[in-house]
């Protein structure tokens, strides 16, 4: 996937509240300039931030780049994992900039759910109009017991989808 452009990047990070204790999590394949505006936000308010790295490249840049960051943890990540976190922790916002085959998007759709509190967003960004977007995502996010999906065009022909883990459903 081409690299988000840091306006858009700017933008969706409106999304996220200023609240005390709030976690994030990027899973992440190769966009340092997301990871450094995610950071950027994280150490100014004091949120927990945890890049998990898809590929072994993006794990030795994010290493390098985030590793000493206070509130900042890189670790490696696979898809057949049984769990994303490894602390039973449960993040506010997930975000996913990764490209992730259709096979895994099932799996990754529950153990995202698993990994977020109720009321938590899940925000997948892709190099895809909004149509496509959701004709790739939308059954999944709805059948994964996640509500209230939009997606919403960004430049550079990318688009994301947001949804919403609401409390007692499903799972």
């Amino acid at each position: 996937m081409k690299h988000l452009d840091s306006t858009d990047i700017d933008q969706l990070l409106k999304i996220i509240k200023v609240e005390p204790s709030i976690r994030i999590m990027h899973l992440s394949d190769g966009d340092l300039e997301c990871n450094r505006q995610l950071a950027g936000v994280a150490g100014k308010h004091g949120y927990e931030f945890d890049i998990r790295s898809l590929s072994e490249s993006d794990y030795t840049e994010s290493l390098k780049h985030f590793g000493t960051h206070k509130g900042i943890t890189v670790s490696k990540l696979r898809l057949t994992q049984p769990r994303f976190s490894s602390q039973a922790k449960l993040y506010d916002y997930l975000f996913i900039t990764a490209e992730i085959q259709e096979d895994m998007q099932e799996n990754l759709l529950s153990r995202s759910y698993e990994s977020l509190k109720s009321g938590g967003l899940i925000l997948i960004i892709e190099e895809e109009n909004e149509e496509n977007l959701w004709q790739r995502w939308g059954h999944g996010l709805e059948s994964s017991y996640f509500v209230a999906a939009n997606t919403i065009p960004l430049s550079g022909g990318h688009s994301v989808i947001i949804a919403r883990k609401m409390h007692g459903w499903g799972g």
